[in-house]
């Protein structure tokens, strides 16, 4: 593996916190961790709660540093961890775009360029223009969604945890992430319980237990997609889905 193709490189990395409660010890949320992800890698983590994974994303995005160890990360970052950081609740959406656009890096002019496909994607009408303070939690997601996605990045990371919302923009948010990274110089990190989605977009694996690497293959995944079969197996077949069986769309 050459170098220049590795765009993100965890040396022995640990991070720790210390629990506020008396006489607890230090939580340990990764530990020992030493991962190389190339340039176009498309790398699904899973896990059970708590195994580290959100604390991986995180330490990747340099939200938070590790305890010990390196981390060396080469590239922009689009980062769908916490979405909400930077927005102001007393501007309105449209400000929120352009503010938010600028922390990400891009120039004031570069954020006015992309401005109406923003607006566009986030799909919240009229509440454009009036305060942040005063949209729901959807609302709020669809916007920082949004500017998140506009940039250019080349490493995408994502939570499945705001991977909220009606149906139709679960599917548009996916449909734009499966456009992001249908470009081979794009690195995609994305941490879920669904295998079904890990499988659709990843074509590596990191199983997290106890913020350890356990298994990087994809044995885990079909276990995983398996198990989440065998649930739903009982399900009877509706009357609709017997009639779209052959519908090319419904295939899909």
């Amino acid at each position: 593996m050459r170098k220049k193709d590795v765009v993100i490189n965890t040396r022995r990395v640990y991070k720790s916190y210390k629990l506020p409660i008396k006489g607890s010890e230090e939580f340990h949320a990764i530990k020992d961790l030493s991962i190389k992800i190339k340039r176009g890698d498309k790398l699904g983590i899973i896990g059970d709660n708590g195994a580290g994974k959100t604390t991986l994303l995180k330490l990747i995005a340099g939200v938070t540093r590790p305890t010990r160890g390196t981390i060396e990360v080469e590239g922009k970052i689009a980062s769908l961890i916490n979405l909400e950081a930077g927005f102001n609740s007393e501007l309105t959406g449209r400000e929120n775009i352009l503010l938010n656009g600028m922390i990400h890096g891009l120039a004031k002019e570069d954020v006015q360029r992309k401005m109406d496909s923003i607006i566009r994607f986030a799909d919240i009408g009229k509440f454009i223009d009036v305060p942040y303070f005063v949209y729901s939690s959807g609302m709020k997601f669809r916007l920082a969604l949004s500017v998140s996605l506009a940039i250019k990045p080349d490493i995408v990371l994502m939570d499945e945890v705001f991977m909220v919302g009606d149906i139709d923009f679960q599917i548009k948010t996916y449909k734009k992430i499966e456009q992001l990274t249908r470009d081979k110089r794009v690195t995609l990190i994305i941490d879920s319980h669904y295998p079904l989605i890990l499988r659709k977009f990843c074509n590596r694996f990191l199983l997290l237990k106890n913020g350890q690497m356990m298994d990087s293959s994809i044995k885990s995944v079909l276990g995983l997609t398996q198990k989440w079969n065998n649930y739903f197996i009982d399900v009877p077949e509706t009357e609709i889905e017997k009639k779209l069986a052959n519908n090319p769309f419904y295939q899909r």
